[in-house]
């Protein structure tokens, strides 16, 4: 959940209003609610609330009178990783970075010092999470990887690269927090690949959206589909061959962006590859396709 709906709560808020809404829901307490349309009725409702920010807001956060008065904050339980530990820092760093690196620890230890500080009758005061060596290893790895794809990217993505590495921490925190069968409070190299994972999927998406070359890869692979689906139908066998798929569309079409329709396909589990003769692949066509109701070719 992102704090930035919270901004403009005050302590003089109606009974609809987001904050009563969520104490109530964490609560158990019965809501209601009446509209033009439909009534809304929940007997005992139950809400777990996940807050992730940037630290320089959560001073902010906690400051709001309205929030200590009512309650609100008593639902958070404030959690940080280890200042010594993320953003994971590798050995073999610049000086640059490493003075970035130790700026923001001290800007994190001030934070968590806060909050202990603060009245404990109306929050919980701060966990710290540990990460295993390990997990640290993966992210470092992870980080040396993006720098890596940053500079062999377009423009749109490298400042989004340069981030990852600290998004795969927070969510490996996430999951921590979320995997019931841990055994203590530490980020492991389960939570931390989990995590890279779900990283690298919104890097695909990311790309798709902002890549020069995405519209045209897709289009490419519509045509391929067309052109393989009518070419099993007609010789009656379920795979072809590179070759044939190149000889099939335009000479226009390089064989970097086949590939890449190609792969896209495999990727959505259109077609499956695999080895054929001469180190050439051949590539098995979902069955599932051939009779779908809907296709138009």
């Amino acid at each position: 959940m992102d704090l930035r709906p919270f901004s403009s709560l005050n302590k003089n808020d109606d009974k609809d209003s987001l904050r009563l809404i969520l104490l109530r829901a964490y609560s158990g307490d019965h809501y209601s609610r009446a509209t033009a349309s439909k009534n809304i009725e929940i007997d005992s409702p139950r809400v777990n609330i996940l807050v992730s920010t940037q630290y320089g807001c959560v001073i902010d956060f906690y400051n709001k009178k309205a929030y200590q008065e009512s309650g609100f904050l008593g639902r958070f339980l404030p959690i940080f990783i280890n200042p010594d530990a993320y953003p994971i820092l590798d050995s073999n760093a610049d000086l640059n970075y490493k003075q970035q690196h130790e700026l923001m620890k001290n800007k994190l230890r001030e934070t968590i010092q806060y909050l202990y500080l603060i009245n404990s009758s109306t929050s919980k005061p701060p966990s710290l999470v540990e990460v295993s060596d390990s997990a640290k290893r993966l992210n470092i790895d992870f980080r040396h990887y993006n720098d890596w794809r940053a500079k062999n990217s377009h423009q749109h993505m490298a400042p989004f690269m340069g981030k990852l590495h600290g998004t795969a921490a927070r969510l490996a925190c996430i999951l921590m927090n979320l995997d019931l069968n841990r055994p203590d409070f530490v980020i492991n190299d389960a939570h931390m690949s989990k995590a890279i994972e779900i990283a690298n999927e919104l890097v695909e998406h990311t790309d798709y959206l902002t890549g020069p070359f995405n519209l045209r890869i897709i289009n490419i692979a519509d045509r391929l589909e067309q052109w393989y689906i009518r070419y099993i139908r007609n010789n009656n066998i379920p795979f072809f061959e590179y070759r044939e798929a190149k000889q099939a569309l335009s000479s226009s079409v390089k064989h970097e962006e086949l590939q890449a329709a190609l792969d896209l396909l495999v990727r959505y589990n259109h077609l499956l590859k695999i080895p054929g003769e001469k180190r050439a692949f051949v590539y098995v066509v979902h069955p599932g396709l051939l009779c779908h109701p809907n296709l138009p070719y």
